[in-house]
Formats: structure tokens, sequence, C-alpha cells
């Protein structure tokens, strides 16, 4: 599935704020209008610009976009350092009580 790069369409760097997306947009909008633009294509790009604006100006669906076009650029979610501890000490206990239990298994069974 080939995506739309709304950041190349609009004119701004992925890390620009509300402000910088609303700008471009009123200022491409104005241009590629289609009562203004004397552009043949000014109707589709004022159409893009329109769908990037919609995308982007919204946190959330800025982010879902983000995710889609580049998975690869996403911070790792780190969980509190208490957790990991946490699990390792879950772990240890059920390692001990594994060979714990399973000796004393063997050991009746002998018997």
């Amino acid at each position: 599935m080939q995506t739309k790069d709304y950041h190349f369409i609009l004119g701004v760097e992925r890390d620009v704020g509300i402000d910088g997306i609303k700008n471009a947009y009123r200022v491409l909008a104005h241009r590629y209008h289609p009562d203004v633009s004397a552009d043949p294509d000014g109707e589709d790009k004022f159409k893009q610009v329109g769908e990037a604006y919609k995308t982007l100006k919204v946190p959330a669906t800025r982010t879902a976009y983000d995710r889609l076009i580049s998975p690869g650029r996403q911070t790792m979610q780190w969980l509190p350092v208490g957790y990991y501890v946490s699990v390792l000490w879950w772990t240890n206990f059920w390692i001990e009580w594994e060979r714990s239990w399973s000796r004393s298994g063997r050991d009746l069974r002998a018997h």
C-alpha cells in the first residue's frame, strides 16, 4: 500500500507543531483553491492539502499516521524499573520452586 507523505505535501518538517501545520495549510489552500488558482492541477493539490491537514491537525490521527509511515522510528515504551525487578524475582522464585518441588517429588517416589 502506497501512503502519501502529508508532511511533504504541506511542506513542513515532521516535528513541526500544530501552528506550523495550520499556517502551511492556510497558505497552500489559498494558493491552490479552485477559485483562485490558474494551475490545471490546482483542484487535486487543494484536495491533497485538505486531506493532509485533516490527518495532521488531530494529535491522535497524526500519531497513528506517523506510526504507519515510519514504524522504525517509534520510540520504545519502557516499563518502570520495578516491573523488571519484579519479573526477575518471580522468575527466580519459580525456578527455585521447580527445583525443590521436582527434587522432593523424586525423593517421595523413590521410597
